[in-house]
C-alpha cells in the first residue's frame, strides 16, 4: 500500500501502510538489556539487530529460539552473510548460548538471555516481571516489514528505538534530535535521515513536529484501537481457564485436552483426540500453529512455576536452569490431576 499520496499542488501527504497492528510480541528493555547496551555503545547495531530478530524467533518465556541459521538471519535482514555471521559470534559470547548444534541440513536452537546480569539485578516492572515493551506482530509489524524487504534493517532498528521511546498507548514518540537518534543507535547523522525517509516512505511514521523543533513522529501500526474490548475478551476466558486446565506433576494441560506443556523443560506435546492417543512432541517450528489462547496460558504457567523455583529469571535462564530445581516444581504442583489455580493475564 502506498503511503506517499500525490495532491492537486503535487505537495505528499501522509497515508500510513497499517493504520493499527493486528498482534504483538515483548521486547526486553531497562539496564543490561540489548537496547541499554546499544545506546552504551557496547554493542553494535547489526549485533543488536541479530538478537532482536532472534528475539522474534523465540519463545518469551523459555528464552529458546526457533531453529535459525546465520545464511538464515541473512536472508531475513538482507545483508550480507559474512557481516552477520560475524556479528552472531560476537553476540554468542553474551546474549545467547547455543542449546542444539547444526546436524546436516538442521540449523541450531539457542538460548537468548534478555538481560546480561545477575539474577538479583533484573529490571522489574510493577507486576515483579522483567522489563519488557510491546511491538507490532503480524501483518505491518516492524519485523514483517524488515522480512518482506519493505525497509532496511537500519531503519529496523531506528524504529524501534523511537518505539521505546514513545506513549505505549498512542505511538507518540518523545520528542529526540537527531544526534541524539544517532548516540543511542550508532549510525550517523545521515544515516538516521536517510532511515527517517524511509520509514516515511513506508508508511510506518509521520512527523508531528516542526522541521526546526526536536523531532515527534506518529509511528505505525498504532496500538490496539479498542483496548477496553480486549480486556473484556481476556475476562471472558478466565471460567474455561479456572475450571478446564489441569496440572500433573511436572504437565500443564490445555483446556482442550490437546496439549500439554512440561513446566522444568518447556517442551509442549500435542495429540490428535482429546483424552486419547498417543502424546508426540511439537517441534519448535511448529509452535506457532498451538492456538494464541493456549500458548498464553502456557507463557503463564512457565513464570508462575520458575518463579516458585525461586525467581523471575528463570524465565529467562532456559531449562536447564529449571531442571536444577525440578524438585521444588514437584513439590509445588505435584498434587495429581487437579485445577489449576486461577491465571491473571
Amino acid at each position: 500500500m502506498a503511503a506517499l499520496v500525490a495532491v492537486h499542488n503535487d505537495a505528499p501527504i501522509f497515508k500510513p501502510a497499517y493504520e493499527y497492528q493486528e498482534s504483538t510480541l515483548q521486547l526486553p528493555f531497562g539496564d543490561f538489556s540489548i537496547f541499554s547496551e546499544l545506546k552504551a555503545n557496547s554493542v553494535s547495531p547489526l549485533e543488536a539487530m541479530v538478537t532482536l530478530v532472534l528475539c522474534y524467533r523465540s519463545n518469551w518465556s523459555s528464552g529458546l529460539t526457533w531453529r535459525t541459521s546465520s545464511r538464515e538471519l541473512a536472508d531475513l535482514i538482507h545483508t550480507s552473510h559474512r557481516y552477520v555471521r560475524d556479528a552472531l559470534k560476537k553476540v554468542l559470547r553474551q546474549w545467547l548460548q547455543r542449546k542444539t548444534a547444526p546436524k546436516g541440513n538442521t540449523a541450531g536452537t539457542y538460548q537468548i538471555k534478555h538481560h546480561w546480569c545477575d539474577p538479583s539485578l533484573v529490571p522489574m516492572d510493577k507486576d515483579n516481571r522483567p522489563l519488557s515493551f510491546a511491538v507490532p506482530r503480524g501483518e505491518g509489524g516492524i519485523f514483517e516489514r524488515l522480512f518482506a524487504g519493505d525497509i532496511d534493517w537500519k531503519a529496523a532498528l531506528v524504529w524501534l528505538m523511537l518505539k521505546l521511546h514513545s506513549d505505549w498507548t498512542t505511538g507518540i514518540t518523545d520528542k529526540i534530535s537527531m544526534a541524539t537518534l544517532a548516540k543511542w543507535t550508532g549510525f550517523g547523522k545521515q544515516t538516521i535521515c536517510d532511515a527517517i525517509k524511509m520509514l516515511r516512505d513506508a508508511g510506518m511514521l509521520e512527523r508531528l513536529s516542526e522541521i526546526w523543533e526536536c523531532s515527534q513522529f506518529q509511528l505505525y501500526p498504532k496500538p490496539y484501537q479498542n483496548r477496553a474490548a480486549r480486556r473484556r475478551a481476556e475476562r471472558q476466558t478466565e471460567k474455561w481457564q479456572k475450571s478446564e486446565m489441569r496440572v500433573d506433576g511436572e504437565w500443564r494441560y490445555s483446556f482442550n485436552a490437546l496439549y500439554r506443556l512440561n513446566v522444568v523443560t518447556a517442551e509442549v506435546e500435542t495429540r490428535r483426540v482429546k483424552n486419547q492417543g498417543q502424546w508426540k512432541p511439537i517441534k519448535d517450528r511448529d509452535r506457532h500453529r498451538i492456538p494464541k489462547a493456549i500458548r498464553t496460558d502456557f507463557d503463564q504457567s512457565l513464570e508462575v512455576t520458575r518463579a516458585i523455583l525461586g525467581g523471575s529469571h528463570h524465565a529467562h535462564s532456559g531449562s536447564d536452569s529449571a531442571r536444577s530445581g525440578s524438585h521444588h516444581a514437584h513439590a509445588s504442583f505435584g498434587r495429581g490431576a487437579e485445577a489449576m489455580p486461577p491465571l491473571r493475564l
